[in-house]
């Protein structure tokens, strides 16, 4: 339980902020090891995105090599730390200077035919 593993010197770190997202990682790709725990944080060329995934990619070997091919180093075996990263590219009717991350999230949902839930933080904007 949350009230478990957070005691109220571990909350009081977090006040500094007003939103915040966690996931409780069960494995069914990649290990349950401290690399693959959630969310998965990056930067892109707008700021930092957060992204906490549940749910399995059915074409995840697929979707590693299209990252890996576009340069994308990846440090972990998660599918959650593919979709990370997928999201931080910017697609090709995007300018590079604004953001448009609805879009992101909907060319991702296309190459992603699968059921999963997500959240995406991005500044003080929650995506679910």
């Amino acid at each position: 339980l949350v009230n478990n593993v957070f005691r109220d010197e571990h909350l009081v770190k977090l006040r500094i902020g007003n939103l915040g997202i966690g996931h409780t990682r069960y494995s069914t790709t990649g290990f349950s090891e401290l690399q693959n725990c959630q969310p998965f944080v990056v930067d892109t060329l707008h700021g930092k995105i957060a992204v906490a995934h549940n749910g399995e990619l059915v074409n995840a070997k697929k979707l590693r090599r299209k990252v890996m091919r576009h340069g994308v180093g990846l440090s972990t075996g998660s599918d959650s730390e593919v979709i990370t990263q997928m999201l931080a590219f910017t697609p090709p009717l995007e300018e590079d200077d604004s953001p448009d991350w609805v879009a992101r999230i909907q060319n991702l949902m296309t190459e992603t035919p699968t059921s999963y839930s997500l959240l995406i933080m991005h500044d003080d904007v929650i995506y679910a």
